[in-house]
């Protein structure tokens, strides 16, 4: 338990230090992955960034969708988590 503590600690150190940096994305991002917290975060961060329209379908029924949001070309979604 000590461990995982330190090491979640160390990732948000790691995360809040370069939080301050410029974010720019130069292509369309859309997210599909479950609703836990930490994937929440990738999103929120993402939409932060400048160049980009960046959307997330955050959802507990995300296997059920991700296939098929993939599938296409062009695809609904850019990435899968």
């Amino acid at each position: 338990m000590f461990l995982k503590k330190v090491a979640l600690a160390g990732s948000m150190t790691a995360f809040a230090a370069t939080a301050g940096y410029a974010c720019e994305i130069g292509a369309r991002v859309s997210i599909v992955g479950n609703e836990f917290a930490a994937i929440q975060a990738v999103g929120a961060a993402a939409q932060e960034c400048t160049g980009a329209s960046v959307e997330s379908n955050l959802t507990s029924e995300h296997q059920t969708i991700n296939v098929a949001g993939l599938s296409g070309n062009p695809s609904e979604y850019t990435t899968a988590t």
